[in-house]
């Protein structure tokens, strides 16, 4: 296992917490944002599928 792979794992834990929190931290800016899926649904479900493409990618390609 791979540094990658750990870091891949890691990301995909934190996308199935915020999954299950509803809420999900993101850089915007020069700043950390915490999105909340009520409040912005869109822009949540975006960060979710980066994050979990981000997770698969560094599990499969590194």
């Amino acid at each position: 296992m791979s540094l990658f792979d750990l870091l891949g794992a890691m990301l995909g834990l934190y996308v199935v917490l915020a999954l299950v929190r509803g809420r999900v931290s993101a850089k915007a800016g020069w700043r950390l944002r915490e999105i909340v899926r009520d409040e912005e649904p869109a822009d949540f479900w975006t960060v979710i599928v980066l994050y979990g493409l981000l997770s698969l990618a560094l599990i499969v390609w590194f």
